[in-house]
């Protein structure tokens, strides 16, 4: 029988995840909660997408309104939430970082944080690359990223490229190139935002792939920038034809404006 946290005689480490039944945080906790003593915060908890959530401590909490909270007692935090408040978002980081200033602290980060390889005369971007980020969600991580440094010794920062795979499917890249397609009996349309048939190149990474180097990363505390990423520039239209595997009609409606190759998103994988 399968013993809860409660029940255990070993002492876990304690770890912290902010908005931990997000589709990566999900996943994520559902391959480690029996190594760790976990406490999830989150606004909307979807306690359906965790295998054992009687094994964890759920707080369905803004982070905006945490003040109560201790965080000292805990030897890790995943920062999964995105509050799209920064000012608030820094208070709560310095909020952690007074009360347990050891911490081990993992951030979600994204590839948006670099911008658009078009132009840049790159193949791929590096952890060291320039960050040019092009829309509003790429300048906020940035500057995460840069309170994260300032505030935690002990912190990995993880580049995230566009996860796909498996449920949770509701928006999102993995819903428009995974889930959507193997669920339709029907031909399915896909919506592009493109002047033309392939013209963006992704960095497309298996949700397995991705969760197996964070775990990699949190077991040996690695400190530092990554990329999590897989590495291969493809284009849209083909990679969605190649987890098509029930071979199923495809009809790609393109609505934008460039008509030049667009590389949002390829990444030197760190590990």
């Amino acid at each position: 029988m399968q013993l809860t946290k409660k029940e255990s005689l070993i002492k876990l480490p304690k770890l912290l995840t902010t908005g931990g039944s997000g589709y990566l945080a999900a996943h994520l906790i559902n391959l480690i909660y029996q190594s760790y003593d976990i406490t999830i915060i989150d606004r909307h908890l979807k306690q359906d997408r965790l295998l054992a959530p009687e094994a964890m401590s759920l707080i369905e909490k803004d982070l905006l309104y945490v003040d109560d909270f201790d965080f000292s007692v805990f030897d890790i935090c995943i920062h999964t939430a995105y509050l799209n408040d920064l000012e608030a978002e820094k208070k709560l980081l310095e909020k952690i970082h007074k009360q347990n200033p050891q911490i081990y602290f993992v951030y979600f980060s994204s590839a948006a944080v670099y911008g658009e390889l078009e132009n840049s005369g790159l193949e791929s971007f590096s952890i060291d690359s320039v960050l040019k980020p092009i829309n509003d969600y790429g300048v906020y991580k940035v500057e995460l990223e840069n309170i994260v440094t300032e505030y935690f010794i002990n912190h990995a920062i993880l580049r995230i490229a566009n996860p796909y795979g498996k449920e949770f499917a509701t928006k999102g890249v993995h819903a428009l190139f995974k889930s959507k397609i193997e669920s339709q009996e029907e031909p399915v349309q896909l919506n592009i935002n493109a002047g033309a048939s392939h013209t963006i190149v992704r960095d497309m990474i298996f949700i397995d792939d991705l969760l197996e180097k964070i775990i990699k990363i949190l077991e040996l505390k690695k400190t530092g920038l990554f990329n999590i990423s897989s590495g291969k520039a493809q284009f849209l239209e083909d990679f969605v034809e190649q987890i098509n595997s029930k071979n199923k009609k495809l009809e790609f409606k393109y609505s934008g404006f460039k008509n030049t190759e667009i590389r949002k998103s390829v990444l030197q994988p760190s590990l």
